[in-house]
């Protein structure tokens, strides 16, 4: 690893990677070394004239990319490490693996005649070296570098979000120090305010013309977790390492499953590889027409099976093991449109299955490269916004909440402030303040969701009593229970939802009188709330109708009957 890589950017271009610290590893070289040294004897004439001389061949290809890892280090060593730079041109990366790879086909050239074997001579191998040399770095760079730059961001993020939490962590026990001199009722009235003012900011969002419509998500996030006191939400600091790495069992299904390679980058390498791989045995006319073939042909099946696996919802391997199985299979029967008597059918399958085993190699390379880069971008953002939100959280607490003092006798609840906090953002219009209460609300309002709430079981009657008090003094709300109790979650879900139906009934149909019935039917609750409201228009984007229908399970529907708005939903 080079020095100074904290400016390294995380989401850098195809040449910034090249030249990234990454770009030549011993990792890389030992994985693709193995399947050089085992490809080499098949481009060799005179292994198919004598199948012994195998044990030679693959001592040549041995000792041609042992040659390859020297001069690799000592490029890295002498042009890359002692610079002590996070960035190398990518043209003197390229320039090395070239040079590795020509010194390569030179070993194993000029190991022909003292190991008594007939090949090509030395200079006839260096353009297949170079361009070897170069797809060897394009790929192994692209992969080592999208690995090893997600861990150095995530390690970076990781530790600023530790001390974000800590810094936050001193506001939380003042806060919970305040909450516990505080009453139950006094505590749940306050909830209510924050409930309210939170909603008070929903409606407005529902209005594209306002700055409210920008932060649709996170209001709708917030209010969620106001009113269900959803459990504290997991951060990425939290989690474990190995779940932020990923597995490789899940990463290789997610490539079999979803079309991610890129087709003109692997049918471009391995056209060129097997061109200058094929011309030592066959004539260029030949050898072009043959690939030319076998290329066109490939790319047919390949678009087909990417249409086919994209157009099916479910996720299966076997339509991508079908696509290498025809793949190989294509390899070998499309030999027999050559004519026997001119040409050995042995050799030229042996070449087209090879070629093919590359191609497949490098299609799942790049696919693997795009998801990875696709998953470890999406934990980047997660972080990045985790600590974003940290941050404004952090700034909430230091404005708007006050340091508790020893002898200070108040009994004002700090959710008070939080709800005064909203209600100031929305008459100044003031986002930024709204975003920091949300940002408060979104990551600790579960975090006191037990000193306000309690575990105890929540009893809907009274909650609809509260509801009923609440709003009383614009309808009358009639409401019954029947059935069994019920789990706290389904019942804190019923309770909102009840609590936004009303609200709606009143604020946009001006209802004078709502009905609420509640039926409690073993794990499963079923609402329906009707009121003479006047019908008003109502889409499926209101911030409100998609509260209701996740609190819902996507059950919520509302009709016009008889002069009667009806809401129906089913909870469970």
């Amino acid at each position: 690893m080079r020095h100074d890589l904290s400016d390294l950017p995380y989401s850098p271009t195809i040449w910034q990677r090249i030249g990234g610290p990454w770009s030549i590893t011993l990792r890389a070289y030992l994985w693709t070394a193995p399947l050089g040294i085992l490809a080499q004897p098949v481009v060799e004439p005179s292994f198919w004239n004598d199948f012994g001389t195998l044990p030679l061949w693959l001592l040549s290809a041995g000792l041609g990319y042992l040659t390859f890892g020297v001069v690799l280090w000592l490029g890295w060593f002498i042009f890359i490490d002692r610079r002590r730079s996070a960035f190398t041109s990518p043209l003197l990366v390229i320039s090395i693996a070239i040079a590795a790879s020509m010194a390569r086909s030179a070993t194993i050239g000029s190991l022909t005649e003292p190991l008594n074997l007939d090949g090509v001579g030395s200079l006839a191998r260096l353009p297949f070296g170079a361009f070897l040399g170069f797809a060897w770095v394009f790929t192994t760079s692209l992969i080592m570098d999208s690995k090893y730059r997600y861990q150095l961001h995530l390690d970076s993020l990781v530790s600023e979000q530790v001390e974000l939490l800590h810094k936050n962590g001193e506001w939380i026990d003042q806060v919970r120090a305040r909450l516990n001199q505080m009453s139950r009722e006094l505590i749940e009235d306050t909830h209510r305010h924050l409930q309210q003012a939170m909603r008070e900011i929903a409606i407005l969002s529902n209005d594209p013309k306002t700055i409210w419509a920008k932060v649709t998500p996170e209001i709708k996030r917030a209010s969620i977790r106001i009113a269900l006191a959803e459990d504290h939400e997991t951060l990425t600091s939290e989690k474990n390492l190995s779940e932020l790495k990923g597995s490789r069992s899940v990463a290789f299904t997610a490539i079999a499953t979803t079309p991610l390679m890129n087709v003109p980058l692997v049918m471009t390498f391995t056209s060129i590889i097997t061109f200058l791989g094929a011309i030592r045995l066959y004539s260029t006319t030949f050898a072009l027409a043959a690939i030319a073939f076998g290329i066109l042909l490939h790319i047919a099946i390949i678009q087909l099976f990417r249409y086919l696996i994209t157009r099916n919802p479910s996720a299966s391997t076997f339509r991508y093991f079908l696509m290498i199985s025809i793949l190989l299979v294509t390899s070998l029967l499309s030999t027999t449109l050559v004519s026997p008597i001119d040409y050995d059918l042995l050799i030229l399958r042996t070449i087209a299955v090879t070629a093919t085993v590359f191609e497949v190699v490098w299609l799942i390379a790049t696919g693997f490269i795009k998801y990875g880069q696709l998953q470890r971008q999406k934990t980047i953002d997660r972080a990045k916004a985790e600590n974003e939100t940290l941050e404004l959280s952090l700034i909430f607490w230091q404005n708007n909440i006050s340091e508790l003092r020893i002898e200070d006798e108040s009994n004002k609840s700090p959710l008070l402030e939080v709800a005064a906090a909203m209600n100031r953002a929305v008459v100044t219009q003031d986002l930024q303040l709204g975003l920091e209460a949300m940002a408060f609300s979104n990551l600790y309002f579960a975090e006191f969701a037990g000193d306000i709430l309690g575990q105890d079981a929540m009893e809907i009657e009274s909650e609809l009593g509260r509801i009923a008090r609440t709003w009383k003094n614009q309808a009358e709300v009639i409401w019954s229970v029947s059935g069994d109790h019920v789990e706290l979650a389904i019942a804190r879900r019923v309770t909102s939802a009840l609590e936004i139906c009303v609200s709606k009934a009143i604020r946009h149909g001006e209802a004078s009188v709502i009905s609420v019935d509640v039926k409690r039917l073993n794990v499963v609750v079923e609402i329906k709330v009707s009121d003479n409201g006047h019908d008003y228009v109502e889409g499926d984007s209101g911030l409100g109708v998609e509260i209701l229908k996740e609190l819902s399970g996507n059950t919520w529907q509302r009709e016009r009957a008889g002069g009667l708005n009806i809401v129906t939903a089913l909870f469970s």
